[in-house]
């Protein structure tokens, strides 16, 4: 992404790598200097440093988009 995004907490994003599980939507749970994920297939929750969740972040609109089918 090419400007700086604003992340809150309760926001749904997709990933541009889908989990094993096979989910591609996470919900953020903490924002700060790592971002906390949570799968919302399986429940599991990740912690990954801002700069290699805004690499591996593909959009709010996807997961807007994925959320609502």
């Amino acid at each position: 992404m090419g400007s700086i995004a604003e992340w809150h907490v309760g926001q749904l994003v997709a990933l541009k790598k889908p989990h094993p599980c096979g989910g591609r939507l996470w919900t953020i749970y903490k924002v700060g200097r790592d971002i906390g994920l949570q799968c919302q297939q399986c429940g599991q929750r990740v912690k990954l440093v801002r700069w290699t969740f805004e690499r591996a972040v593909e959009s709010d609109e996807a997961a807007r988009k994925e959320g609502a089918s």
